[in-house]
């Protein structure tokens, strides 16, 4: 498998350079052998949300373990314990995807997919992403279903790509059951009745995996948008705070917009966190809170915001 352009670079950074012209007492030798010592033994720290689980990635386990590799990969992705690099983070997903590991596959494809470290590639991508998902790893499996569909790095087909989502469904993929409840519920057909039934449990069902775009969603039904079911204004606002506590941009401006009509102080943390992501539309709720509180009650707010920005779980 050819390297990206970024992988090339990394690794002639790190090949030996040639030493000519210099004397090493042995003083000199023995200062050196104690550094190369220390630095085997400096652990780079990553932590990896598998479960309640947290993993420690040393220098000596990166050098071959893949395992270990996708983890500081996802470390450099995150910027949780290094310095945050899209650019090392695929290279290190490279690595671990040249062993097989599934994870780091998708996740180097996707980076591909997105243009972050390397030059975007959709191609590259969905063939990183069908390899990962022909090996069995379940989220591959969605996403390909979603390419597909979308006509993205592929051609487009919905037939093959709509089979993909069924895959993905059956093997518990949440980006996947939100795709598909989301083709369900626009059916006008015949079957537009039962499919938007269908749609909604699918909903319901990526929701309980914790899949913020479907709480959004769901949200967005309860509210009366659309006009498919019955209105729950209770239920809509517990959807998007449940998305919102997820870390999603989108349902933090949502979440946020329904508080702002009660409680501009529980809106704000919300609506800040919402606009620092890059939420354009939650930047006039923001100021609108802004102004409705005083300095104490805006300490105290910033002080909220910051603790809910720690709160939220990372991508895989």
């Amino acid at each position: 498998m050819s390297l990206p352009c970024h992988t090339k670079s990394i690794r002639k950074s790190l090949s030996l350079r040639r030493y000519t012209s210099i004397h090493f007492t042995s003083a000199h030798l023995l200062c050196c052998l104690i550094a190369i010592v220390i630095a085997s033994l400096i652990e780079v720290e990553a932590t990896a949300l598998d479960g309640n689980s947290s993993n420690t990635v040393t220098a000596s386990s990166v050098s071959g373990d893949a395992g270990s590799q996708f983890l500081l990969g996802r470390a450099y992705a995150r910027g949780e314990g290094v310095p945050q690099s899209y650019e090392k983070a695929g290279f290190w997903y490279l690595k671990a995807s040249e062993q097989g590991n599934l994870k780091a596959m998708h996740n180097l494809g996707v980076l591909y997919l997105e243009g972050k470290g390397t030059a975007k590639n959709e191609k590259e991508g969905y063939r990183l992403i069908r390899k990962a998902a022909d090996l069995g790893d379940p989220k591959s499996t969605g996403l390909v279903g979603i390419l597909l569909c979308n006509g993205t790095g592929v051609p487009k087909d919905m037939v093959s790509g709509k089979q993909w989502l069924e895959k993905g469904v059956r093997s518990g993929s949440a980006e996947a059951i939100t795709f598909l409840a989301g083709i369900e519920l626009n059916e006008r057909g015949k079957n537009g009745a039962a499919s938007r039934k269908r749609g909604l449990e699918l909903l319901k069902k990526a929701a309980g995996l914790n899949d913020a775009a479907a709480c959004a969603k769901l949200g967005d039904l309860l509210s009366g948008v659309g006009g498919t079911i019955p209105a729950d204004p209770s239920a809509a606002l517990d959807y998007y705070k449940r998305g919102a506590e997820l870390g999603d941009p989108w349902c933090r401006f949502l979440y946020a917009r329904q508080l702002l009509r009660t409680s501009p102080r529980a809106a704000y943390p919300w609506a800040k966190l919402s606009m620092e992501d890059h939420c354009a539309a939650a930047i006039g709720i923001y100021q609108e809170c802004q102004s409705a509180l005083n300095p104490e009650e805006l300490a105290a707010a910033d002080q909220e915001a910051e603790r809910l920005r720690g709160t939220s779980p990372g991508p895989r």
